[in-house]
C-alpha cells in the first residue's frame, strides 16, 4: 500500500502487487483477488502501470507520476504525462503499457501539441523551448568559464545532460545550428559569438611570428627557425602556436610548420594548376607549380590526403573536391 497503512473495506487506494512469477498485464486490465482457497474475494482493482520499480514506490514523484497515468483514457493519459514530464515521454513504453498499435498511437499524438524528438521520444512544447533556453545558458557559462578552450565535443555536451535524453540533447543541438546560435567547427561546437581567445603571453608569440609567416607565406620557417628568431625556446614557441591553431587564425599541416589560411587556400589552388584533364598530378608537378621543395611538397599532399581534399592513387594524387 503506497500512500495508507491499510485499506478499509469498500475504500480505493494505490498498492504495488507483488508476485511470486511475472504475468502479462496491460494498463486497464482489471484483476480480483481471492483466498488460496479462492473461496473468499479480497479485493479488485485495475492495472495502472505494468512496469513495476524496486526503489522509491511510495515517493512523490512516482505518486504523481501514478496519477497522472490513471486517467480516464490513453488519451488523457498521454497528455497529461507530455504535459507534466519535463525530458518528455518514451512512446515505445507507453505504447507497451496499453497495448496500442503504432496507429493507434499516431492518432493520438495528432491532438496533442508535442514536438518530435526521435519516432519514440516527444515532449511538450513548453519544455522544448525552457531545455533550449538551458543548453543556452549552459554552454554560455562554460565559454565564460573557460575562455581558453574552443567548445565542446557533442558527446561532451550530451554527458552534462545526463539527465535529459540524449536523443533530446541532440535535437537542441541541430536546432541551435539551423539557428545560428551555435556554430561547429570540425567536432568542437561553440555559441556564436564565442572563440577561442588566446592569452596574451600567447599573443605576443603570434604577433611576433606573424610577420616571418606573411613573408613566405607557402614556405614558413620551420618551427625551430622561428622560435630563434624571437628568442623563444621551440617548445615555448610551440605550445602558443599550438592555441593560436585552435582559434583558426593558423593551420599546422606538418609537424614543424604553421601556415597562414590564406597560404592553405594558395596551396590547395596550386592542385588544379597541376592537375591535368582527368584531375591528377604528380609529387614533382606539384612541386613545381607551388614552389617548394619536394619533401614540403610531400608534407602538404599528405595533408590534403588527410583532409580529404586529395587520394593518392599509385604515383599520381587524384583531386576529390
Amino acid at each position: 500500500i503506497l500512500e495508507k497503512k491499510k485499506i478499509e473495506p469498500g475504500s480505493k487506494e494505490l498498492a504495488q502487487i507483488v508476485l511470486d512469477e511475472p504475468i502479462n498485464v496491460c494498463a486497464g486490465d482489471r484483476f480480483v483477488f481471492r483466498d488460496q482457497a479462492a473461496l473468499l474475494t479480497l479485493g479488485g482493482g485495475s492495472v495502472i502501470d505494468p512496469w513495476s520499480v524496486t526503489r522509491g514506490r511510495a515517493k512523490s514523484d512516482r505518486l504523481n507520476y501514478l496519477r497522472l497515468i490513471q486517467a480516464t483514457s490513453p488519451k488523457h493519459s498521454l497528455a497529461q504525462l507530455i504535459a507534466d514530464k519535463p525530458n518528455g515521454v518514451d512512446l515505445h513504453w507507453f505504447a507497451t503499457a496499453f497495448n496500442m498499435q503504432a496507429v493507434e498511437l499516431n492518432d493520438l499524438l495528432e491532438e496533442i501539441p508535442c514536438q518530435n524528438l526521435s519516432d519514440h521520444h516527444v515532449i511538450d512544447e513548453r519544455h522544448a523551448k525552457s531545455k533550449a533556453t538551458d543548453l543556452f545558458t549552459q554552454l554560455n557559462e562554460w565559454h565564460e568559464a573557460n575562455p581558453s578552450k574552443p567548445g565542446l565535443a557533442i558527446n561532451q555536451i550530451i554527458n552534462k545532460n545526463r539527465d535529459w535524453p540524449a536523443q533530446h540533447t541532440k535535437q537542441l543541438i541541430e536546432d541551435m545550428l539551423q539557428e545560428g546560435k551555435l556554430q561547429q567547427d570540425g567536432n568542437i561546437l561553440f555559441l556564436e559569438g564565442y572563440r577561442l581567445r588566446l592569452s596574451p603571453k600567447e599573443q605576443v608569440a603570434f604577433d611576433a611570428v606573424l610577420p616571418l609567416l606573411e613573408k613566405m607565406p607557402t614556405k614558413p620557417p620551420v618551427l625551430h627557425d622561428l622560435a630563434e628568431a624571437i628568442n623563444k625556446t621551440p617548445k615555448e614557441l610551440e605550445m602558443a602556436l599550438n592555441q593560436v591553431v585552435k582559434t583558426g587564425q593558423l593551420v599546422k599541416p606538418t609537424k614543424n610548420r604553421y601556415f597562414l589560411p590564406k597560404a592553405i587556400d594558395t596551396l590547395k589552388d596550386h592542385l588544379n594548376e597541376a592537375a591535368d584533364e582527368k584531375k591528377q598530378f604528380t609529387v614533382q608537378q606539384y612541386r613545381d607549380i607551388a614552389g617548394t621543395g619536394r619533401n614540403l611538397a610531400i608534407e602538404i599532399l599528405e595533408f590534403f590526403d588527410r583532409t580529404g581534399i586529395t587520394r593518392r592513387v599509385g604515383d599520381m594524387r587524384q583531386i576529390v573536391e
